[in-house]
């Protein structure tokens, strides 16, 4: 069984480190032949970088819970304490957010702008049926196209306030043209920030689900369901389009951690009624369904999920997935924490281009990697402002 886990992953070329952080994973096929005492009575652990790991791949409540409860006795002090703390740290940052998300669904509706919330606490709730058991930083929210700018507004009046609203951007008419080209052809989102006394409320504002995916908020809004959340309930996406959207939104990053396979894993094992039909064909509204099988396959290498036969053909048809897979495979095994070079911002832009199906998008792929080469102050500010009517 080993040996053949070992040729499915190469986990042999993983870091002892790598190895017990997804043997601390609950669902993860390593822990069941590697356990986490095994790992550190074999294997000189670096316990500073496993801890770099944690935090990284945003792990850190599932690898404390494993931790804490272990019976081994090699496990330094330290660790478990910086664990605790990160662990409380996240709990409160995710009530924080909860009790914000509640404020601000009221806050929309007073205003009768639809809104719908997705990853996040919602995420939380649907994969792992708890908001404390996974790490999120931001309240992510959707709204139509036609109440994007009006939400802006709302927010800034409302003490939300986001670095990409510059007033001396509106000075200079090139940089208004400038806004106004990646407002148009390049943002689909907006972050503020909300300054507390003791901690800060972060929202992603989207028009839509993602820059590489199309319109698709009346289509959402048809299937919400109702999910609870500290004791009220708030209409969110269901399992089935919650699976298709965060497929999207992870590989737009690279799938660079594995909390983005963690959160695939769970959602499908926890969610077992899950109408595969249904995903399929949302998928092929969304324009995903790559993204939807390289989510999947890499769900199916690293954890214990299994698939009907009718998924697994459809993985293998495309041999396109295949070489995605070796490639995070191997982007694991790189030093991930380290800064990246551009040539790997280069390889990097090519997988997102072999991620899509759409020949627009994986156009759209290469003109904004142009674009974030000569105007980068333009491309980290996602929106930098309203457009040029405003």
């Amino acid at each position: 069984m080993v040996s053949l886990l070992s040729k499915r992953l190469n986990i042999l070329e993983f870091t002892a480190e790598l190895n017990l952080l997804l043997s601390c994973l609950p669902l993860s096929t390593l822990s069941k032949n590697f356990k986490v005492s095994y790992l550190i009575e074999e294997h000189s652990i670096d316990w500073n970088y496993f801890l770099r790991l944690a935090t990284y791949h945003k792990v850190v409540p599932q690898v404390y819970q494993c931790l804490k409860h272990s019976t081994q006795k090699n496990i330094p002090d330290f660790v478990l304490a910086n664990l605790r703390q990160q662990s409380c740290e996240i709990t409160l940052k995710n009530i924080l957010h909860v009790k914000e998300l509640k404020q601000l669904i009221s806050l929309f509706e007073s205003h009768e702008i639809k809104v719908i919330p997705f990853k996040g606490p919602t995420l939380a709730q649907l994969a792992y049926g708890s908001i404390y058991a996974r790490q999120f930083c931001d309240l992510d929210l959707l709204v139509q196209r036609k109440d994007f700018d009006r939400s802006i507004n709302l927010l800034i009046n409302h003490s939300y306030h986001s670095s990409y609203l510059r007033e001396e951007w509106h000075q200079s008419i090139f940089y208004r043209i400038i806004k106004n080209l990646h407002y148009t052809f390049f943002a689909h989102e907006i972050s503020f920030g909300q300054k507390r006394k003791s901690n800060s409320v972060f929202i992603d504002l989207h028009r839509k689900i993602s820059k590489y995916s199309p319109e698709c908020f009346d289509n959402f809004s048809c299937r919400l369901i109702k999910t609870n959340l500290l004791e009220q309930s708030i209409r969110s996406l269901g399992p089935e389009d919650l699976l298709n959207v965060i497929c999207i939104h992870n590989s737009q990053d690279g799938w660079i951690k594995f909390q983005a396979i963690y959160d695939v894993a769970n959602l499908v094992h926890n969610n077992p009624t899950l109408n595969w039909s249904d995903v399929f064909k949302q998928a092929q509204d969304l324009r995903c369904r790559r993204r939807l099988l390289l989510g999947l396959a890499l769900c199916r290498s690293y954890f214990d999920v299994d698939f009907p036969e009718s998924i697994n053909n459809r993985i293998r048809e495309d041999q396109v997935i295949s070489n995605l897979t070796d490639q995070i495979d191997q982007r694991f095994k790189a030093n991930l924490i380290s800064k990246r070079t551009f040539s790997m911002k280069i390889s990097f832009q090519v997988m997102k281009m072999k991620m899509l199906e759409s020949f627009y998008f994986k156009v759209k792929v290469f003109c904004e990697f142009v674009w974030s080469y000569f105007f980068s102050n333009f491309y980290r500010a996602k929106i930098m402002s309203t457009p040029l009517s405003k």
